[in-house]
């Protein structure tokens, strides 16, 4: 397995640390080992930003486990581009040569989440020299000119995955737009993320709503342009003193996060909160936001994970109309279809008036909802079933 996991501790808490992204990798490897397709070694990487965005010139090589039970081997690497692109991926090769010999003589499944970092190519290199399959996780595919810069590095990123994805064994995406434009007529997994019922169910509290005796509106995530933050913000300007919003997470947009709560006695920001305090966060709350922008933004080859806690959370969810969110969830959140300040802060304040019994039904279903159908445990085993399926008995 090849992954950018880390554990969630205070040490790697850094700029590029995201918790649903961590705890879709963690989740996934375990749910794959609970189906039966356990991973004999986790390769990863800290999450660094390149030199002189850190001052860190080299990640270093070191083995730690995660919440989940997850074991994993950090590589080292030198941390300044282009040598960091280079080196992830000459160690990740290396690492994984040396594991396919360790295990030669039977049928190897090399899995990757994601392509970016190390770079899928030194990947698919090693399935390659030592036969063994490889199959891919697709969880983001970055596009240059839209969340990302339109320069060389990522043009050459984005130009490797539409070579790479179509001579790979199997794909599990999180969205049918990545396998729609990348890899059309080829059978994939949609996988969109699940829910750790075993973590999350005895955290969860039934909904309380605010004790200020207002409307609270919780936001929470990766605090960058694309998941609204700025959209919500004009939204509650236009709302009157009867709402409240808490903003929650770490980003690009933090300080601007903070400016907010500073002008506006009605804004909380309370910054980057361990799960738990989350979780106890959701139940204080009367509306859910995802604010995931379609239009200002290409997130098409994206698919917000944090949604599914949300959904499990119980408390009743206000979702814009991002992947396949209206064809698989539009029964059990309100949808916002029209992404302006003007239509969110209408849509919240009709969610408002609906009478609070049948909101706090709507939540009740989407948790129901959740605990029936995405559960990783569930997922894990539609990933290895279509494994086995597609990539192991084709090989027989």
């Amino acid at each position: 397995m090849v992954a950018a996991l880390v554990p969630d501790e205070p040490m790697f808490h850094g700029p590029a640390f995201n918790r649903a992204g961590q705890m879709f990798q963690d989740e996934l490897i375990r749910s794959m080992a609970l189906a039966g397709m356990p991973a004999t070694d986790v390769f990863s990487l800290e999450l660094l930003p390149s030199f002189p965005k850190t001052k860190r010139l080299f990640g270093k090589a070191a083995r730690h486990t995660t919440r989940a039970g997850t074991r994993i081997r950090l590589l080292p690497f030198v941390n300044v581009q282009p040598l960091k692109a280079l080196t992830t991926g000459l160690f990740t090769f290396a690492a994984l040569v040396a594991w396919a010999w360790r295990h030669r003589g039977r049928q190897r499944v090399i899995h990757a989440i994601n392509l970016t970092m190390p770079p899928g190519t030194f990947v698919w290199l090693a399935a390659r020299l030592t036969g063994s399959s490889m199959t891919v996780s697709v969880c983001d595919v970055w596009k240059p000119g839209t969340l990302v810069p339109d320069t060389w590095a990522w043009r050459l990123d984005f130009a490797m995955q539409r070579w790479l994805l179509p001579r790979l064994d199997g794909h599990m995406v999180v969205t049918e737009a990545i396998a729609d434009d990348l890899i059309p007529g080829r059978p994939v997994c949609v996988l969109e993320g699940g829910i750790a019922a075993d973590r999350m169910v005895p955290l969860i509290r039934p909904p309380q709503g605010s004790s200020s005796g207002r409307f609270r509106i919780v936001l929470s995530g990766s605090l960058e342009p694309f998941n609204g933050v700025k959209l919500v913000a004009a939204a509650m300007a236009r709302l009157p003193s009867a709402y409240e919003l808490v903003v929650a997470g770490s980003g690009s947009l933090s300080g601007y996060a903070r400016e907010l709560a500073a002008s506006d006695q009605r804004i909380d920001y309370r910054g980057f909160l361990s799960f738990e305090d989350v979780v106890d966060l959701y139940a204080s709350a009367d509306l859910l936001l995802n604010a995931r922008l379609t239009r200002a933004f290409d997130t098409r080859y994206f698919f917000p994970s944090k949604l599914m806690e949300l959904l499990a959370s119980g408390v009743p969810v206000l979702s814009t109309c991002t992947g396949h969110v209206e064809s698989e969830y539009g029964h059990v959140l309100y949808l916002l279809r029209d992404e302006t300040p003007e239509a969110l802060a209408d849509r919240i304040e009709a969610i408002r008036a609906i009478d609070r019994s049948e909101r706090q039904e709507m939540g009740a279903r989407a948790r129901a909802f959740m605990l029936r159908e995405k559960t990783w445990t569930r997922q894990g085993e539609r990933l290895v079933r279509y494994i086995q399926r597609e990539v192991l008995h084709r090989r027989d």
